[in-house]
Parts: C-alpha cells; structure tokens; sequence
C-alpha cells in the first residue's frame, strides 16, 4: 500500500523526455511516498510503517548502453539516505548525459539535479574499492565503495529482458560530504550497476 506522494519528479530526462522515439523512455514516478506493508519470506517477516518509497519506471525498449545507478542508506538511521543516477542518451547519431538523484539527512532532502555547475569524477586507482565524486558549488560528496555480492540481472535490450547486468548488492559505502566548510562522515550500505561507464566516453 504506498500513499501520501511526497515532491514527485515531472520527469528524469528534462525536456528530452517528449521525444517518444528514444530506446531509454525514462521518469521517476515517484522520489518520495509512504509504505505499509509486509514482505514474506521462508522464515522471514519484514514489517513496513510507513517507511519511505521510491518508484521509477521506463517505458522504452532499452536501457541506455552507458549509465550508473546507485542506492543507498544508513542501516543505524532510516532518515539518511542517497540514490543517483546518471546515463548518457543517444538520439539521431548524437548523444547527452543526464543525472537525477537526491541526498536525504535527518528530515532534509537535496535535490542533486537542480545543483549548478554538476560535476562528477570517477576513480579507479583501486579496482576493488572505486570511489566517485559529485561535486558542485553548493556541495561535494565524495563515496567510496568497498566489497559486495554480485548477482547477474536481466534487463531491456529491444524490448526483450535480454541484456545481463552485473548488479553489485549489500555494498559498504564510505560518504563524506564537504559544504560550508564542514566535513561529515557517514556509513552507508546500497547497490550499484555500471560505476565508471560515463566515465569511458
């Protein structure tokens, strides 16, 4: 049961998003809503009370070829949490990057796509622990990943659940977040896919 939507994106994919042709037909329904409920499983009951939800949806035939998805919380802190997500779009020989995403803390969200001069930085100095950097002129996040399980997911490829995705699962992620001239710390722990592929462009 989810309820009582919270601040919803229009869209994801800014005004390109009226361009009914493209393969990745992206939108985020909903960045914020409450659930209630419960999820069964063998020898395990999960309760939800209003805990928050999010909901996205593409109504395209594929994903993009490069993208980065992300999702994380505080297991200690149920307010804290990050998601971002950014992919390169092709339409008509050319191509565009676009990001969506939103930082929550202690009852505040920041919107991550309406940050100006958005930048993002990939490192791969150490393959088993990659580390990214959002960095604006509000804000700078730096996140580094650590180890993780690795499930192979099937996703759109032609309008067919074809495509193999190398999904990252129960990930420790370090946050340290540097804006007005304080540094905070946090421990994560989320899922990614495809980290560093805009990054090869």
């Amino acid at each position: 049961m989810d309820n009582q939507p919270i601040s919803t994106y229009k869209n994801s994919m800014g005004y390109s998003y009226y361009i009914p042709t493209l393969p990745c037909y992206h939108s985020v329904l909903n960045k914020s809503h409450l659930i209630s409920g419960e999820i069964q499983y063998p020898d395990n009951n999960y309760l939800l009370d209003n805990a928050l939800g999010y909901m996205e949806k593409n109504w395209g035939t594929s994903f993009p070829d490069n993208y980065f998805w992300m999702h994380a919380v505080d297991p200690t802190n149920p307010s804290i949490s990050l998601l971002f997500s950014q992919a390169e779009i092709k339409w008509l020989g050319k191509s565009f990057i676009k990001h969506i995403g939103h930082l929550r803390l202690n009852g505040e969200e920041l919107d991550l796509k309406m940050l100006a001069q958005f930048e993002v930085t990939y490192d791969f100095l150490n393959e088993d622990n990659p580390k990214i950097i959002l960095k604006s002129k509000q804000i700078k996040l730096e996140l580094s990943f650590g180890t993780s399980q690795k499930y192979v997911f099937k996703g759109p490829a032609v309008g067919k659940l074809s495509r193999d995705i190398l999904h990252h699962s129960d990930t420790l992620i370090d946050l340290k977040i540097y804006q007005n001239s304080e540094i905070k710390q946090y421990k994560l722990r989320g899922n990614y896919e495809k980290i560093g592929e805009i990054d090869k462009i």
